[in-house]
């Protein structure tokens, strides 16, 4: 198995492993299709000591950048659905099944249960546009991650093209 078939085979498992190519060929051709296959960065050898080191750190900060993205899109998600599952459980309330009910006592429950909940949803609402407000905050960050990320790819692009053109 060669470089780039453990790469395939890397990539075929996880993309959020960055992926450093070291070879011994200075290829402008193998160095583009690692790229495109998915490797963060391509040094070719023998390489310089800050050129490995850059590379990590660029990957690092790309690994630890994505991971944030990850839990920032997760937070969105249950934000989102917990504000749906209040709304519905607000629209799905039934006062005329309640009234049937034989025991007035829980009957009672029931209403001030409903209460409870309604005045938790009139909370939730007066809240919402703070809530909205925070949720674009962390759409703004996952798109300006987004954009760092794309950034150090092509930064790592350009370095390794750079040095296999300097060879």
């Amino acid at each position: 198995m060669d470089g780039l078939a453990l790469l395939q085979a890397v990539r075929a498992i996880t993309d959020e492993l960055p992926v450093l190519m070291l070879t011994g060929t200075a290829d402008v051709e193998l160095a583009q299709r690692a790229l495109d296959t998915g490797a963060f960065d391509f040094l070719s050898k023998p390489f310089e000591v800050d050129d490995l080191a850059d590379g990590v750190k660029a990957a690092l900060r790309w690994h630890q950048l994505k991971r944030k993205q990850g839990q920032y899109r997760e937070a969105l998600t249950q934000w989102k659905r917990r504000q749906a599952e209040l709304a519905a459980a607000y629209a799905t309330r039934h006062t005329s099944d309640i009234e049937r009910l034989p025991d007035p006592a829980v009957r009672a429950l029931i209403r001030e249960s409903q209460e409870h909940a309604e005045q938790s949803v009139k909370r939730m609402k007066t809240s919402s546009e703070r809530l909205k407000q925070t949720i674009e905050v962390y759409e703004k960050l996952i798109e300006r991650q987004a954009a760092l990320i794309i950034e150090l790819r092509q930064e790592a692009y350009r370095r390794a093209v750079s040095r296999l053109r300097s060879h």
